[in-house]
């Protein structure tokens, strides 16, 4: 799960805007992406409600990592959170690779 500033998901929806319908693939990640996308308030004490719903989606009941990614900050159950990243490791894609594999790309 990921929470971000309006401003941010503003800037998502733009380049979501300019995915074509009439792929498969693309209905899919939006329809997906977007059946939990949530609008949330902050409260007088810095706080924000996230949604039970969401909560549960993500398996997150007790703990919870706070993890900052640029513009955006992921909640992670911490034990999905290393299931994550064992199942990666096991199929083979560390820090490494996809560092390789991603800067390789840009090339």
């Amino acid at each position: 799960m990921f929470l971000c500033p309006q401003e941010e998901w503003g800037k998502i929806e733009t380049r979501l805007k300019t995915l074509s319908f009439t792929q498969s693939n693309n209905r899919l990640f939006l329809r997906l992406l977007l059946e939990n996308a949530n609008e949330v308030e902050v409260d007088k004490q810095g706080r924000i409600l996230i949604p039970q719903s969401l909560l549960a989606k993500a398996k997150i009941s007790k703990e919870v990592l706070i993890m900052g990614v640029f513009e955006r900050v992921e909640l992670w159950n911490p034990e999905e959170y290393s299931k994550y990243k064992e199942t990666n490791e096991k199929a083979g894609v560390t820090y490494e690779s996809a560092a390789e594999k991603i800067f390789s790309e840009q090339s």
